[in-house]
């Protein structure tokens, strides 16, 4: 979030501080893979286990990523018809955002503001057509391996495209070059439940130490660099380790608030930003001082996108949510290490 407002508040310099936020949605990544490849492995022998879990995928993510795009393609251009032609224009082909597939036809870095983070709720969305099939045939000891291969695989194809050997892609946006968190995180959910906590805690911060180093010099020497985004992706699963072995860092109720309503914080956040930046409301307070002036507006926009965050969660996602009890697993999943903490999860997965 604050990645993205250093484009609205420019005088406060946010890019020299959060130049590296845009890998926060590598964090998101590790954390998908981790969570549904819990659910997906504790449901796998039941009945419904497709059915359940897509049905329950598009009660979470289809009511507020398609009123988002209502309000990007159709009640702006209304609103504000000076931007029809920019935000058609800039989201080519505008179809291609309905059915997830923005990330392979158009070149979504340069989408309309409202919809440029959406890309990766595309890799999302093409991760379940594959992931939930994948262990549903594959035994279950070959679970880690594939998900490790999945790791390797992105590695390798970014290498091929830097070296000429494939066509070139978009290492962003392609869904094969960017398995690295999806990958770990779900190697971490089959792995976690069978190692012991001290393994998991001292083998996470271990692995903070020998990559948090690594990524911060690669990402300031070459951040094309075919192993980048797989050290980004290892720090945050390291990350996850500590966090999940660690019960004093999931008892912070600002984290745990804002984890039920960041979905919401994801899309609204830029949408949120250009409109208090349009509105000007911040220019009343401090003519004089552009930067107490910025600094205003980003109080403002913050805690509006909490506001939006939390009257959409309670009035318009939390209705849609409840239907996916009529989607539920006949059986709970076992609660130890990982699985309780997507157990915890699954009322929001």
């Amino acid at each position: 979030m604050l990645y993205h407002a250093s484009d609205f508040v420019p005088s406060l310099h946010l890019g020299k501080i959060f130049g590296f936020g845009y890998l926060g949605v590598d964090l998101f990544f590790v954390l998908s893979g981790f969570l549904i490849t819990g659910i997906l492995v504790a449901s796998k022998d039941e009945r419904g286990y497709f059915s359940n879990f897509y049905a329950r995928r598009a009660l979470r993510i289809w009511p507020l990523y398609y009123a988002l795009l209502l309000l990007t393609f159709v009640l702006l251009p209304i609103i504000r018809p000076s931007l029809s032609t920019s935000i058609f224009q800039q989201s080519h082909p505008w179809q291609s955002y309905l059915v997830f597939i923005q990330n392979f036809l158009g070149d979504v870095q340069r989408a309309f503001y409202t919809i440029r983070v959406t890309w990766s709720l595309a890799i999302e969305e093409q991760f379940y057509l594959v992931w939930p099939v994948i262990i549903w045939l594959a035994p279950r000891r070959m679970l880690k391996p594939l998900a490790l291969g999945g790791l390797f695989l992105s590695i390798a194809l970014r290498w091929s495209v830097q070296y000429g050997l494939v066509p070139p892609v978009n290492f962003f946006t392609n869904p094969l070059t960017r398995l690295d968190g999806l990958a770990l995180g779900a190697f971490l959910a089959l792995w976690i439940p069978e190692a012991r906590d001290g393994m998991v805690r001292w083998g996470g911060i271990a692995a903070l130490v020998l990559t948090v180093p690594a990524t911060i010099l690669l990402g300031r020497i070459w951040v094309g660099h075919c192993a980048f985004y797989a050290l980004v992706a290892a720090c945050f699963a390291a990350l996850l380790c500590v966090s999940i072995a660690t019960p004093v860092l999931r008892g912070w109720a600002v984290f745990r608030y804002t984890g039920k309503v960041s979905y919401c914080l994801y899309l609204a956040h830029v949408p949120v930003f250009m409109v208090v930046s349009a509105l000007g409301l911040h220019e009343w307070l401090f003519p004089a001082s552009p930067r107490l002036n910025e600094t205003v507006q980003l109080a403002l926009s913050l805690a509006l996108c909490y506001g939006v965050a939390e009257v959409s969660w309670r009035f318009y996602e939390r209705p849609f949510l409840r239907l996916k009890s009529r989607f539920v697993s006949s059986s709970p999943v076992p609660v130890r290490n990982a699985s309780a903490y997507v157990v915890s999860g699954r009322a929001r997965d």
